[in-house]
């Protein structure tokens, strides 16, 4: 199927569907993803689930994208322990984003490569999970009223 990727119908509902187009009222509705993460995902990976979870919008991520979200949990986990081992690296260096090759020639640090092919993963997944700035831009969740008391709550102002 060629063209522009449908976009998911919570985030046409919390967008406030601009192009008044019908609602997908059949959509298939995954459960709630479990806070839980998997245990296959390392300390800092499980840390990555917990945040991206508590950071989507109410019912936008479903049991059917743990396989996304491990995606990106991993890959983030990936990227930031290569721009660390990029970072130390420099500072050690005399010549910046570069290593010396067995020839003695410089060439690009492998970290550099890494960061450059985890970073295009991210944004893709980032896009597909809604995580991305351009979505959230566009999204407009129901704000959460703090009540100051608990007459606020029995009396309804």
């Amino acid at each position: 199927m060629s063209g522009r990727k449908n976009k998911p119908t919570i985030l046409r509902v919390i967008e406030g569907n601009r192009r008044h187009r019908p609602i997908n009222k059949d959509e298939p509705v995954s459960e709630w993803l479990s806070n839980k993460p998997p245990a296959c995902l390392t300390r800092s990976q499980r840390v990555l689930w917990r945040r991206a979870l508590r950071s989507a919008p109410p019912g936008l991520l479903g049991e059917d994208d743990k396989t996304l979200l491990m995606i990106w949990c991993v890959t983030q986990d990936h990227y930031s322990t290569a721009v660390a081992m990029q970072t130390k690296l420099d500072l050690s260096a005399e010549m910046p984003l570069l290593v010396l090759s067995k020839s003695g020639d410089s060439t690009e640090s492998p970290y550099l490569r890494l960061m450059h092919k985890h970073a295009g993963t991210l944004v893709r997944v980032a896009s597909e999970l809604g995580f991305s700035p351009s979505t959230r831009a566009r999204m407009q969740a129901p704000r959460v009223r703090k009540e100051a008391d608990p007459a606020t709550k029995l009396f309804g102002f």
